[in-house]
């Protein structure tokens, strides 16, 4: 895919860097009568400083290859030089600085003979290069309209070109007086072309297509992250459930553990237990008579081992008094 078309590709802007690099506009900002003539040499001598800083990374004949570039060369030139002659009142003063250009200009054209701009190749009038800008850059959209009609600054260029045609439809009867004076080589122009219609086309590029699918794919995104912070806020509240759970069954058992350790040490160590014995015996009928060694053994067994418990007993209580 094509690189997409600029504003600062239309030919009519192809100077704004060189105007720019130069501080033109601080130039334009000196006013008459504030401004001294050491400040006016100040700036011509950094004007020849920042031109040929700037000519060697983009060489002039790059800048000025046909005859409107050249006119258009010679039209920033001449508006330096008008600039200069509005902030000072002596002819001496002004003469001085036009040489200072002049020399400037002779002094790189003269070794670059394959520069083909003579300084009085001029606009008839300098109110005839915003209606040439508008025709050289209506040629270059023409000729690219398939582009320019898809470009992000499709309405930026449109835009721009609309407001200059409102400017110079306001003058175009002088315009087309004018005109007749000047000619440029290699570029039909006209005032005729400030009844046509403009844009030709409409521009197709759409911002909110090309966001929708970075939505898309945010939206995609935040909702896979949504199912997964659900999923995780599920799992450790089952978690939670679980470990509740568990811990409920533990303290309910706790008291009926407690009860049936106290059950059996009132059982075993009280005389309950001798009670409770003697009234299963009775309510029972058990054939006693029957395996009397046996029963005998039993009982044997038991007395001894309630003779070592107690006698257990007697020890651990001892050594806890002591």
């Amino acid at each position: 895919m094509g690189k997409d078309i600029q504003l600062s590709d239309l030919p009519s802007k192809k100077f704004n860097d060189l105007i720019e690099c130069i501080k033109y506009e601080d130039l334009k900002g000196y006013k008459t009568n504030t401004t001294t003539k050491d400040q006016i040499d100040l700036w011509i001598n950094e004007f020849k400083i920042k031109i040929e800083e700037y000519l060697r990374n983009k060489p002039l004949k790059e800048l000025i290859n046909n005859d409107k570039s050249c006119k258009d060369f010679n039209y920033i030139i001449e508006e330096i030089k008008q600039k200069i002659y509005s902030l000072v009142q002596s002819p001496a003063e002004k003469l001085m600085f036009k040489q200072k250009i002049n020399y400037w200009r002779d002094d790189y054209f003269s070794p670059n003979t394959d520069l083909s701009c003579n300084e009085n190749n001029k606009y008839g009038n300098p109110e005839l290069k915003p209606l040439y800008d508008f025709c050289e850059d209506n040629i270059y959209i023409e000729g690219k309209h398939s582009v320019m009609e898809k470009s992000d600054q499709c309405d930026i260029i449109i835009d721009d070109m609309t407001k200059r045609k409102d400017a110079l439809k306001s003058k175009q009867d002088i315009l087309e007086r004018q005109i007749e004076f000047t000619e440029v080589a290699g570029m039909s122009c006209s005032t005729r072309i400030l009844e046509d219609t403009f844009p030709p086309f409409k521009c197709m590029f759409n911002a909110d297509d090309s966001g929708a699918s970075r939505t898309q794919l945010s939206s995609s995104y935040v909702d896979s992250s949504d199912k997964e912070q659900v999923s995780l806020e599920m799992s450790d509240e089952s978690e939670t459930h679980s470990g509740s759970s568990s811990s409920d069954i533990g303290l309910a058992s706790l008291p009926v553990v407690g009860i049936l350790v106290l059950l059996f040490i009132l059982y075993r160590f009280t005389s309950l237990g001798t009670k409770l014995h003697t009234y299963l015996g009775n309510k029972v009928n058990i054939p006693i008579n029957q395996n009397n060694d046996s029963n005998e053994q039993i009982l044997s067994n038991i007395s001894n081992y309630e003779d070592m418990y107690s006698e257990s007993m007697q020890y651990n209580l001892s050594y806890q008094v002591v």
